[in-house]
């Protein structure tokens, strides 16, 4: 049975929600709200919790015929200026070095063959000298740089997750969104992939970065067994009508050394507890599931995926709590740099230890 929404949401209509893992129905009710931009006919959503699996799921749940008009190409908009704004003005030819300095005491590039020649040419006793040089820039230098280039926080804060066995790798982002993420990948040794519904921001995309772009479900793409190195879900599994089939999908496309990494809102944080409603990890209705630690390597191991790391992304999670106070008081009390300073992340450090944190990131490789 489905309903519509009102005039405000044009053709937009709505199912019965259900766990994606198990299909129940029912389950406690953990909080409801509504969306004001679908209109005043607007139904009231409620995420519910799957007693066997944890699952937040929502209720009602736009159907898969219309959920496509919760992202028009305005949803966009404000990004797709971002991202070609990235394209156009290339940085310094200074500012170049220092990234690539910086990627390389990461271990993230490597030298040129005309300079790893160079200085393979060099005496012995300069390596010492070289060594440390390379400790005084990570532990004093480079730190204050990649704190002040969202390209390089998000390279050098997840660079465990970007040593690449395989040159070039081969990287895949379902739900690319703003496709600032795979602007950061571009920087590495990497061949880019992205899928996304929305038409436009798919030609941006492959205009802009040369991703190899499909518009459409991860699914639908056909992409060979074993073709990459790493699948990203970053704040698009829950998104998804149907995660467990992007999860199939992912493990059946992702090499046998290769990992499968899932950046989502996590609704067992202390914000969500906090601001219910406000908590802008719910978004209703464009957020259809939500997944704490545990129902996601739940539904992992259903798909042959096993966890490797599991953390709570600090920076991330900070402008996630910003935004959710912002959401409550009505206006943008707290600005977006409020997220890296010293004090504010020394504040929320017990919540990251206590994994309680806005957003969780899981790690998965395939099970031998």
């Amino acid at each position: 049975m489905s309903q519509d929404a009102g005039p405000g949401s044009s053709a937009l209509t709505f199912e019965k929600g259900a766990c994606c893992l198990c299909g129940r129905e029912d389950g406690e009710v953990v909080v409801r709200g509504n969306d004001p931009a679908l209109g005043s006919n607007s139904p009231e959503f409620a995420f519910i919790r799957c007693p066997d699996c944890g699952i937040l799921f929502l209720e009602p749940k736009p159907t898969a015929e219309s959920i496509d008009l919760l992202y028009p190409d305005q949803y966009y908009a404000r990004d797709f200026r971002a991202i070609r704004q990235a394209a156009m003005h290339k940085p310094s030819r200074l500012k170049q070095r220092l990234q690539a300095c910086i990627l390389r005491s990461y271990g993230l590039i490597q030298k040129p063959e005309a300079e790893k020649h160079k200085s393979s040419s060099h005496r012995a006793p300069t390596k010492p000298l070289a060594a440390l040089w390379d400790f005084v820039c990570k532990t004093s230098v480079f730190p204050l740089a990649v704190r002040q280039s969202s390209l390089l926080r998000t390279l050098v804060y997840n660079r465990r997750l970007f040593q690449f066995r395989r040159k070039p790798a081969r990287v895949l982002e379902v739900g690319f969104g703003n496709g600032l993420l795979l602007d950061a990948l571009s920087h590495l040794d990497t061949e880019l992939f992205g899928t996304e519904i929305s038409p436009e921001a798919c030609k941006v995309l492959a205009a802009t970065l040369g991703v190899h772009t499909f518009c459409g479900q991860l699914w639908e793409a056909n992409y060979e067994d074993n073709q990459f190195d790493l699948v990203i879900f970053s704040h698009s599994l829950e998104h998804l009508a149907d995660p467990m089939r992007a999860l199939r999908e992912a493990r059946r496309i992702i090499a046998p050394q290769g990992a499968v990494v899932i950046s989502v809102p996590n609704p067992n944080s202390l914000s969500a507890r906090t601001f219910k409603e406000h908590w802008t990890g719910y978004d209703f209705p464009r957020h259809l599931f939500l997944f704490g630690s545990d129902a996601l390597s739940m539904m992992a191991e259903k798909v042959g995926l096993r966890l490797q790391t599991l953390h709570f992304p600090m920076e991330a999670s900070l402008h996630h709590l910003a935004e959710s106070i912002n959401s409550r008081l009505g206006l943008r009390l707290i600005p977006d740099v409020a997220s890296r300073t010293l004090i504010t992340q020394l504040l929320y450090l017990p919540i990251i230890v206590f994994k309680a944190g806005d957003i969780l990131t899981a790690c998965f490789s395939a099970k031998k």
